[in-house]
């Protein structure tokens, strides 16, 4: 790999202050950094805010089956005030072309106390595509779609780890437990066709970032391991 011209190599982090906010849900790192190079050098002072939350990270399940029409992945629409919120700010930001807060998604939830290790992510899976799909998988057939991804990386230290599920052909979501809370009480659940679904990434229709990375890279695994 070439070395970009101008740029310094980053040794450490120094961190010259460090506010912390922990009393919600949502916690708050308010901090001022300096970076140290290589060269010895160091930058100038700079504020750096960031956010996590119980858990700290994700995991994220596609549930697929192989059908004669080809594959097709279960999505479900998934209330996300936080696209609300933008046409409430000042100045709003008013996106016309989606009118209501509803992200179509994968399945994803925040693993239980203990779940949050590498080797019990799946088990986070199972227990989320039954909770919140009514999908019943054994957390030993969850597949994994590689590395696990950050959302956001400038705000949040989340990680998304990705999973896909293959189902029978027949397999129709049950009614779903839900987690109890008004997140989960509006929306559809609905099977789409995997390059339908894709071409729905491209086009806005599918706007969420970890379903679509899912996507992809079920559509390379399968392509991979062929038609069995």
């Amino acid at each position: 790999m070439c070395a970009m011209s101008g740029h310094k190599t980053l040794e450490a982090l120094e961190v010259l202050d460090d506010r912390r906010v922990e009393d919600g849900w949502l916690k708050l790192a308010r901090r001022r950094l300096r970076n140290r190079y290589a060269d010895g050098t160091v930058s100038a002072e700079y504020a750096a805010d960031s956010a996590w939350r119980v858990g700290i990270d994700a995991v994220a399940v596609v549930a697929w089956r192989r059908r004669d029409g080809g594959v097709e992945v279960l999505l479900r629409e998934y209330l996300r005030p936080g696209i609300d919120l933008r046409a409430r700010l000042d100045p709003p930001v008013v996106d016309a072309w989606r009118p209501l807060p509803l992200l179509w998604e994968i399945c994803a939830g925040i693993p239980e106390p203990d779940e949050q290790h590498a080797d019990r992510f799946a088990a986070c899976g199972a227990r989320e595509l039954a909770e919140e799909m009514g999908l019943h998988v054994a957390a030993a057939d969850l597949r994994a779609l590689g590395h696990g991804v950050y959302p956001s990386a400038g705000i949040l230290t989340e990680v998304i780890h990705l999973f896909a599920a293959q189902v029978p052909a027949d397999a129709e979501p049950a009614a779903a437990a839900g987690d109890g809370t008004p997140f989960e009480e509006a929306g559809r659940t609905r099977w789409w066709g995997l390059e339908e679904a894709l071409a729905a990434c491209r086009a806005g229709e599918i706007a969420d970032a970890k379903t679509e990375v899912a996507l992809r890279r079920l559509a390379e695994d399968v392509s991979r391991r062929g038609p069995g």
